[in-house]
């Protein structure tokens, strides 16, 4: 879907996810699914070299949380923590 606790995840994440991806597009940590969301995933799919279409499957969703996972653990004092 494009909406929902889901995307708000995805949307934090990715919002997490500029502390060390500079150039990642700003995303509001809201449950819609958002053309700056879609820009968002559009650069971690280069980040991660798949295809670059702004999709969220679960693989990809998969990818991007555990890239932020890895990286709070290397760098814990750039994470970002959720109220």
């Amino acid at each position: 879907g494009n909406a929902g606790e889901d995307v708000a995840i995805l949307n934090h994440t990715l919002l997490s996810l500029r502390e060390f991806y500079k150039d990642i597009p700003l995303v509001r940590t809201e449950s819609f699914f958002s053309r700056a969301t879609e820009d968002a995933v559009k650069f971690m799919q280069t980040v991660f070299g798949v295809t670059e279409d702004g999709v969220v499957n679960l693989d990809m969703y998969l990818k991007i949380i555990d890239e932020s996972k890895r990286l709070k653990r290397f760098y814990p004092s750039k994470a970002i923590t959720r109220d």
